[in-house]
């Protein structure tokens, strides 16, 4: 299978290449057409898309950053308990 090409469009084995303004086109009209819609509803849409990454985000990277937090706090009082003693 051929190594996806920037700008292009994959379908099956074959790709298209546009050229950028036929891209910029694209965008622009759905610029056009997401900045029609209500805000509500681009903010519901925002939140069904990024909640999912947030979720898997925290689940994956929480603990690991829970764990620091927890040794950092520890080499804190440990260095609080060290200046005391001297």
């Amino acid at each position: 299978m051929p190594a996806e090409r920037p700008h292009g469009v994959r379908v099956g084995r074959r790709h298209r290449n546009y050229p950028r303004w036929r891209s910029a086109r694209a965008r622009d009209r759905v610029r056009v057409l997401v900045s029609q819609v209500p805000e509500v509803t681009r903010h519901n849409s925002r939140v069904h898309f990024t909640q999912p990454l947030k979720e898997r985000i925290v689940g994956e990277v929480g603990y690991g950053l829970s764990l620091e937090g927890a040794s950092a706090a520890d080499l804190v009082k440990s260095m609080q308990a060290m200046t005391k003693a001297q």
